[in-house]
């Protein structure tokens, strides 16, 4: 129930009036599914259903190359993520700020595949790999929407 009313809040917040998004809207409709599927991990639908949201918007960040020096993400450097920029630094181009936004490898490269259409749900993620991702997309919704989503502190629930 919570997660529905995240992402209806989602919605709400950041998607405009008369302004049609077919693709988001069979994305929350999926989302709502994936929620009330008992084999399907609420986590993982949520991170879905924002990866979504942000391609559908046109903010999704940039999970393919380091934002500075155009280092390709899958070469195997730590990275942090930039959430006023919209992507990842890679370890050279990372200062001292960017070391609580440190993501694992296997977090980015999931990242990177979810958020294409289409994309094929994994039947099972480490807690580590589903935290990191959780924060790079709460990160980046939070930050478009200009506010931390009230729901979410009751998302608390599906994370444990």
């Amino acid at each position: 129930m919570y997660g529905g009313y995240y992402f209806a809040e989602l919605l709400d917040g950041l998607n405009e009036e008369f302004d049609p998004h077919p693709g988001l809207y069979d994305a929350a409709q999926e989302s709502l599914i994936r929620l009330d599927d008992e084999a399907s991990v609420p986590r993982l639908a949520i991170i879905l259903f924002e990866l979504a949201l942000l391609r559908e918007i046109g903010h999704l960040p940039n999970f393919e190359t380091c934002l500075k020096c155009d280092r390709p993400t899958d070469d195997g450097a730590p990275f942090a993520y930039w959430v006023s920029q919209g992507g990842l630094l890679c370890r050279r181009c990372q200062t001292r700020e960017y070391e609580k936004n440190r993501i694992g490898l296997e977090a980015v490269r999931w990242l990177r595949q979810l958020s294409q259409p289409e994309a094929i749900e994994p039947e099972s993620l480490d807690d580590k790999i589903l935290k990191d991702m959780n924060n790079v997309t709460t990160s980046a919704v939070s930050y478009d929407l200009g506010r931390r989503p009230k729901t979410l502190r009751y998302l608390q629930t599906l994370s444990r």
